[in-house]
C-alpha cells in the first residue's frame, strides 16, 4: 500500500524552523503559509490528512517541536485541511458507495459549523488530523471526563467510534 508520503513529490523550499505561536493572532499570521504547503500537498496529488499535516507542522517548526505544539498545530490546521479537499473536490460526487453527494457534505458541514462548531472541529480532527475520540490530542489542556462526551452521540456523524 502507497501511503500519501511515499507518492508526494512536491519540492518544499527550505526554511528554518520557527518558534510554535501560542497566540492565536499569531496563528491567523501563519494562515497563508499554512494554507499554501497544504495546497501543494494536495495539488501534487496527496490529501492533505494527518500524516501531510505531521509533515508541514515538522516543516515549520522542526522535527523536534513538541507534542503539545503539534497538537495546537493539528487543530489549527484541521479546519483548512478540509475547505483545501472540499475545495480541490468535485460537488457532483459521490461519497463512496452512498448517494451523498460532496455538495450535500459542503451544506451540512457548513450548518454543523454555525449550530454546534465544537462538533465540526471533531469532524475535522478525526478526518483531516488522523484524531479519533478514543484517542485524544497529546497533552491536551481541554480534558473532559469523556473526550467523546463533548461530542453530543445522537448527532450525526458525531457519533464515538
Amino acid at each position: 500500500m502507497i501511503t500519501d508520503e511515499e507518492s508526494d513529490t512536491t519540492k518544499v523550499v527550505e526554511h528554518p524552523p520557527i518558534k510554535p505561536p501560542v497566540e492565536y493572532s499569531a496563528w491567523m499570521q501563519l494562515r497563508p503559509r499554512i494554507a499554501r504547503e497544504l495546497l501543494e500537498i494536495a495539488t501534487a496529488g496527496s490529501l492533505p490528512t494527518g500524516a501531510a499535516l505531521k509533515r508541514v507542522c515538522h516543516h515549520l517548526f522542526g522535527v523536534d517541536c513538541t507534542p503539545q505544539d503539534e497538537t495546537r498545530f493539528l487543530i489549527f490546521a484541521a479546519p483548512v485541511a478540509r475547505k483545501i479537499a472540499i475545495g480541490m473536490a468535485n460537488r457532483g460526487d459521490r461519497i463512496g458507495d452512498s448517494e451523498v453527494k460532496v455538495q450535500d457534505l459542503v451544506e451540512w458541514l457548513g450548518w454543523l459549523d454555525r449550530f454546534d462548531p465544537m462538533c465540526a472541529a471533531m469532524i475535522d480532527l478525526h478526518y483531516f488530523a488522523g484524531l479519533t475520540t478514543s484517542r485524544p490530542p497529546p497533552r491536551c489542556a481541554y480534558r473532559p471526563r469523556s473526550w467523546s462526551a463533548t461530542c453530543d452521540s445522537r448527532r450525526p456523524g458525531c457519533r464515538p467510534n
